[in-house]
């Protein structure tokens, strides 16, 4: 507790805790001194530590803070036996948390997001995780009576433990307030069928970084009654596109699609393109249209 006492009367927004080992022990109060913090890093492990975990979380809601960042929180050889978020639900300033370098599995995943969905949280971030399904069904998230403050979701760089295409069962009709998500750096080949298209309220998607193709985020055994019905703002960079014609056919059924990014990918001119009524930002820097335009150059001299 005396640790934290001189630095009590100071203005401190922003802390930074931790070495990325196990928490040994924590004197409950001592945050709860820093009535001013807004951001906190806890760059521990709090595996069979959890209760620690907790009583930190409620020392930190009588401070200030409203970003809560979590570096190594779970590591790949540890067993949550328990719900170490509970204390997220009372958790009255807290608007965002960030997860990062961290093993989750399906069951610590729903854990978080039965906690986070009934929280104040409207940002939730995930950076260069290692994803696991330690149940065969995968993430069988059940339907909540209450819809989520949610706005952002962003999973940047993952990891999957296993060798096949993971599991998700989770109504997105909740979601009213979700904004935008990002998946990048997921080895995602495939659009999950009728699930992010279907987000109402979606207005910005970041796909970069992925393995897509025009048959894998236009997937033909997807059949949505409505696409994407809010979307303006779509990043396909850094993936496997090739056909730009087919590409500005189907994205025109983006009816609200202001911005498009499809940089960094393999797109060639193969016809007529149709855009979206509504788009006035289009990136097509990085892909082989010059090697088209010089073939038509020759062509017509």
């Amino acid at each position: 507790l005396k640790d934290f006492t001189p630095l009590k009367d100071i203005h401190l927004e922003q802390l930074i805790l931790g070495e990325g080992i196990q928490v040994q022990e924590y004197e409950p109060g001592s945050l709860a001194q820093l009535r001013y913090l807004k951001r906190i890093t806890l760059n521990v492990s709090f595996c069979q530590s959890f209760v620690i975990f907790d009583q930190i979380l409620v020392d930190l809601n009588q401070t200030q803070t409203q970003e809560l960042s979590l570096v190594k929180f779970v590591p790949d050889d540890c067993h949550v036996l328990v719900d170490p978020f509970t204390a997220l639900k009372n958790f009255d300033g807290l608007r965002k948390i960030t997860i990062t370098q961290t093993w989750i599995n399906s069951t610590v995943m729903v854990k978080l997001l039965k906690n986070v969905w009934h929280s104040p949280i409207e940002d939730l971030t995930f950076i260069n995780i290692v994803y696991n399904e330690d149940t065969p069904d995968g993430m069988q998230f059940p339907n909540q009576n209450t819809t989520t403050k949610l706005k952002s979701i962003t999973f940047d760089g993952i990891k999957h433990y296993q060798y096949r295409y993971p599991k998700f069962n989770i109504s997105v009709e909740h979601f009213t307030h979700l904004s935008y998500l990002k998946f990048s750096g997921t080895g995602m080949n495939i659009l999950p069928c009728n699930l992010i298209s279907a987000i109402p309220s979606l207005q910005t998607l970041d796909l970069s970084d992925n393995l897509l193709k025009e048959a894998g985020f236009w997937w033909p055994l997807c059949k949505p009654t409505e696409i994407f019905p809010s979307l303006r703002h779509l990043s396909l960079s850094n993936n496997r596109f090739i056909d730009l014609a087919h590409i500005s056919k189907q994205s025109s059924q983006i009816k609200l699609l202001e911005s498009l990014d499809l940089s960094f990918n393999s797109i060639r001119l193969t016809g007529p393109c149709s855009w979206s009524p509504h788009l006035t930002e289009l990136s097509l820097s990085h892909n082989n249209l010059g090697l088209r335009w010089r073939e038509t150059a020759r062509v017509m001299s």
